[in-house]
């Protein structure tokens, strides 16, 4: 499935769908031809169907991320609590956003940091082990009278 993304100059965008590559080609050739720049800033084709993932050889503009659909280096606007692409308006909450630029979270997009565990004191450590020992011998208990 295929998107041409007119964007107009008005700050509005049309959408439409195309179910091959030639029939979208074929409309963006005309768009492009019948009002070129009186109406609209630009036009993009973008493949909905197939995401794409960055080639490690390009380094990673300023400001910018990963559109796995438009197949670019883009700049993200902020909606609301999300972050929408320029041009085709994915979120940076799709999978396919979050797995091309490696983000798990939301938060300004940083990289996800693990937060460390509080260390047990050794009499902590001593209580944790009992409770748990207690935890297995009633299971135990359990499964010893289910059995019977």
């Amino acid at each position: 499935m295929y998107r041409v993304i007119i964007r107009l100059t008005n700050g509005k965008a049309i959408h439409c769908r195309f179910p091959n590559l030639i029939s979208a080609t074929v409309m963006k050739r005309a768009v492009d031809e019948l009002v070129s720049g009186v109406l609209y800033l630009d036009s993009h084709i973008v493949n909905v169907s197939q995401p794409t993932m960055p080639d490690d050889s390009v380094a990673r503009p300023p400001n910018s991320w990963w559109c796995p659909f438009c197949g670019r280096y883009r700049r993200y606007f902020d909606y609301g609590s999300y972050k929408l692409c320029e041009v085709c308006w994915v979120s940076n909450e799709e999978y396919h956003f979050k797995r091309a630029n490696g983000v798990q979270d939301r938060q300004d997009m940083k990289p996800f940091r693990l937060r460390r565990r509080r260390q047990l004191t050794p009499a902590e450590r001593v209580e944790a082990d009992r409770v748990e020992d207690k935890r297995q011998r009633r299971k135990a208990r359990k499964t010893r009278r289910a059995i019977q």
